[in-house]
C-alpha cells in the first residue's frame, strides 16, 4: 500500500493531472472519465451508481445511463491497469476514491481556506487555475455542478492568497507578497464570464435542463455536506466561522432537519432527502458566513415540539426547519414549518401539493418559499439584500442572482467579475428577471466608479442600458430608484441623483443598503453631515452585520467633515478584518494625508499601486466628480501628496 507521505497529488485546479504508474495517465483519459474522477475526488464518501449515471449521462432511459457508466469504468480500467484497484473502490452500489493513497489539490485548498496553515510555496502551487479548466461534458447536471464548484473554489483561492499576502507583508517578505499579489491578479483563478450573447434554450429544453439541474442541487449538496458538515461537530471549525466578523455578535444559525415521511415508502424517503438537501444548499448559497446554516446528520424521525427545541439548542442554532413528505396517489404533499427555539414559537408554516410528475418543481417551490419567508422573519443582514432577488419563480435564477449579490457587496474586481457571471447565468434561467438586470447595472457602475473598466464609456453605457430596461418594467421601485441615483451621480447630475435617492428611502425606509447608497451620494455634493447621520442612525442600525463599504462611506464622510482622526480610526479597523479593497485603501490614504501623516499615507498608497499599477488620482476622482470644485481639488491634493 502506498504511504500517505508519498501519495501522488491529483490536480484539478488549472491543468488537470491524474498520474498513473508512469505519471502520464491524463492524456489517455476522455472528458467523462476525468469528470467522474473529479466528482469522486470531492465526494469523500463516494457516490451511488444511479447518482453518477444521472449526473454524467442524463437520459430518459436510466438503463442507457448505467450502461454508459459501465463503459466509462472499462475505459478507466484500460487506462489505469491493475493500479485502478488501489485508487478506486468499486461496488455494486457505488464508487469511491481511496483518499488514503492519493491527495487531491482541491481538498488541500479547501483545508487552507478553512484555516489550515500552509507555506506560500504550497499555496502558489495549488492556485494554478480554475477548477477543471477547459473541461465541458455537455451533460447539463455535471456542468452545472462544475460551474458552481469553479465559482466556490475561485473565491477560496483568492481568500487564501490574500491572507497569505497579508501575512507576508506584515513579516516584511516583500518578494513573497509580490508573488502572491500576482497570483491573485492572475486571470486563471477567476471563473469564466458567461457571454452576454449566449442563446437561451428553447422552452422545453429549458424545462428539461431545470429538472436535471434540480437533481444536481442534491448532488452538489452531498459535496457541500462533506466539506462543511464538520461545523456541527468540530469546535475548531465553529470558532473559524464565529470569528468571521470580529467585534460583532454571531448571527442566528439555522438547522434543517431531515424531512420525515408519512408512510415510509422508498419513494417518500427519496423525495424527503431531495427536498432537505435542496433547501439546505439554497440557504447556504444566499447566507454563507453571515447566517451560517448547519446541516445535522439526523435520522428521519418525528420529534415532538420540546425535542426540537432541545435539538436546536444542542446544535447552537436559533431556527429549526423541519417537514414531512407524503405521496397521495399521483400527488405529493409536503408540510414545512420553521421553529424559533428562543421563543418556542412556530414562526412560519405552509403546505404544498404537486403532481408526482412535477416533483422537482415542488422542491423548487418549497425552497424559494422558505427563503422568502425567512426574509420576513429573520433579523439578519440578508433581509436587507434579498429585496434584490424577489421577482422570479425560478429557483436556479434566484440562486445565481443570490451568488451575484454575495460577491457584489465585496466591492473588488475579482468578486465583481464573479457577480457579473452570476447575474448573466440568472438571466439564462429567467430572461425576464428584473433583479438580475439591476445586478448587472450595479456591476457596470462599480467598474466605472472603481476604475476596473478597460472602456469606462462602454461600461457606463452598459449601466444605463440595463437601468433603462429595469425602469421600463419597475419605474417606481425603491431599489431601482436607488440604482438610478448612483448612475445619475456618475453622470454629475447631482440634484437628480439626490432626488432619486430620497425617493428610494421613502419607498424602502427599512432598507439599509438604500440608505447607505444615499449617504454615499451625499458625500459628493457637500452633504457630509447628513451622510454621517444617515450612515450612523439608519444604515448601520438597520443592518448590524453590514458590509465593509458602509464603513468606508462613514470614513469618507468623517474626513470631509474635517474629523480626520475619527476617519482614520474607522478605516484602520477594517485593515485587520478582511483583505482590503481598493476603495478602502484609497480612502485611508486620503485620510492619512489630510491628517498630515504622510509617511503612513505613502505606505498605504504603495498598496494601492500594488493592487492597481495604473492607478491615477485624477481618473479616480473623475468617476464621479465632486460637485464643489474646492473639495474636488482638496481630495486630489490629498492623494497626490501621497504619491498617487
Amino acid at each position: 500500500m502506498m504511504s500517505r507521505k508519498t501519495a501522488p497529488q491529483w490536480r484539478f485546479l488549472g491543468d488537470i493531472s491524474i498520474p498513473g504508474a508512469n505519471n502520464g495517465l491524463t492524456p489517455h483519459l476522455g472528458k467523462k472519465p476525468i469528470a467522474l474522477l473529479a466528482y469522486l475526488a470531492l465526494a469523500r464518501e463516494g457516490a451511488g451508481r444511479d447518482e453518477l449515471a444521472a449526473l454524467l449521462w442524463p437520459d430518459p432511459d436510466p438503463s442507457r445511463s448505467k450502461h454508459n457508466l459501465r463503459q466509462c469504468l472499462l475505459s478507466l480500467r484500460k487506462a489505469f491497469g491493475d493500479g485502478l484497484n488501489e485508487v478506486l473502490e468499486v461496488s455494486d452500489d457505488g464508487l469511491a476514491l481511496n483518499h488514503a493513497v492519493i491527495e487531491v489539490d482541491v481538498l488541500r485548498l479547501v483545508e487552507i481556506d478553512a484555516g489550515r496553515m500552509a507555506p506560500a510555496e504550497e499555496l502558489l502551487d495549488l492556485c494554478r487555475g480554475p477548477f477543471l479548466r477547459g473541461l465541458t461534458t455537455r451533460a447539463g447536471p455535471f456542468d452545472a455542478w462544475a460551474s458552481a464548484q469553479r465559482d466556490r473554489l475561485a473565491g477560496a483561492a483568492c481568500r487564501a492568497l490574500n491572507a497569505a499576502r497579508a501575512t507576508a507583508e506584515r513579516a516584511g517578505r516583500k518578494a513573497e507578497a509580490a508573488r502572491l499579489t500576482a497570483a491573485v491578479d492572475d486571470l486563471g483563478i477567476r471563473p469564466p464570464v458567461a457571454p452576454l450573447t449566449a442563446a437561451a434554450p428553447a422552452p422545453r429544453q429549458r424545462q428539461n435542463w431545470a429538472r436535471r439541474a434540480a437533481a444536481a442541487v442534491g448532488v452538489a449538496m452531498i459535496v457541500f455536506a462533506s466539506i462543511w458538515g464538520a461545523y456541527s461537530i468540530s469546535p475548531d471549525v465553529r470558532r473559524i466561522v464565529d470569528a468571521y466578523t470580529p467585534g460583532k455578535p454571531s448571527p442566528p444559525g439555522i438547522a434543517v432537519l431531515l424531512f420525515t415521511t408519512v408512510n415510509g415508502t422508498k419513494q417518500e424517503v427519496g423525495l424527503a432527502g431531495g427536498v432537505t438537501l435542496g433547501v439546505t444548499y439554497a440557504l447556504y448559497a444566499i447566507t454563507a458566513k453571515e447566517l451560517f446554516v448547519v446541516t445535522p446528520a439526523s435520522a428521519a424521525q418525528e420529534l415532538g415540539h420540546k425535542q426540537r427545541i432541545a435539538r436546536a439548542k444542542d446544535l447552537g442554532v436559533r431556527y429549526l426547519i423541519s417537514g414531512s413528505v407524503e405521496v397521495l396517489g399521483g400527488d405529493i404533499r409536503v408540510d414545512v414549518e420553521c421553529l424559533d427555539a428562543d421563543t418556542g414559537r412556530i414562526i412560519w408554516r405552509a403546505r404544498f401539493y404537486q403532481p408526482m410528475a412535477e416533483a422537482f418543481r415542488l422542491q423548487d417551490d418549497i425552497t424559494l418559499r422558505i427563503l422568502k419567508e425567512l426574509d420576513i422573519e429573520l433579523s439578519t443582514a440578508e433581509r436587507n439584500r434579498i429585496q434584490y432577488l424577489d421577482d422570479t419563480q425560478n429557483l436556479y435564477a434566484w440562486l445565481a442572482a443570490a451568488n451575484g449579490v454575495k460577491h457584489l457587496i465585496k466591492v473588488n474586481r475579482t468578486d465583481g467579475e464573479i457577480a457579473r457571471a452570476s447575474y448573466q447565468k440568472a438571466l439564462e434561467f429567467d430572461p425576464d428577471y428584473v433583479s438580475a438586470r439591476r445586478g448587472l447595472a450595479w456591476v457596470a457602475f462599480l467598474s466605472v466608479r472603481l476604475g476596473w473598466a478597460e472602456d469606462p464609456v462602454a461600461a457606463f453605457r452598459e449601466a444605463e442600458s440595463q437601468l433603462g430596461i429595469v425602469l421600463r418594467k419597475r419605474p417606481d421601485d425603491g431599489t431601482t430608484k436607488s440604482l438610478q441615483g448612483a448612475i445619475l451621480l456618475l453622470n454629475a447630475r447631482y440634484d437628480e441623483a439626490i432626488a432619486a435617492g430620497e425617493f428610494a428611502v421613502e419607498r424602502l425606509p427599512g432598507s439599509a443598503d438604500t440608505w447607505a447608497v444615499l449617504a454615499h451620494t451625499l458625500t459628493y455634493v457637500g452633504g457630509h453631515e447628513r451622510a454621517l447621520e444617515i450612515i450612523d442612525d439608519q444604515a448601520m442600525k438597520l443592518s448590524e452585520m453590514h458590509p465593509a463599504w458602509y464603513r468606508w462611506t462613514r470614513g469618507r464622510a468623517l474626513r470631509m467633515a474635517g474629523r480626520f482622526k475619527e476617519s482614520i480610526q474607522v478605516l484602520e479597523e477594517d485593515l485587520g478584518r478582511e483583505v482590503p479593497a481598493l476603495v478602502h485603501l484609497v480612502e485611508l490614504t486620503a485620510s492619512y494625508s489630510a491628517a498630515g501623516r504622510l509617511a503612513e499615507a505613502r505606505m498605504i498608497a504603495a498598496r494601492v499601486r500594488a493592487l492597481e499599477p495604473g492607478f491615477s488620482a485624477s481618473a479616480w476622482l473623475d468617476h464621479p466628480r465632486i460637485k464643489l470644485p474646492g473639495i474636488q481639488s482638496q481630495e486630489f491634493e490629498y492623494l497626490s501628496k501621497a504619491g498617487l
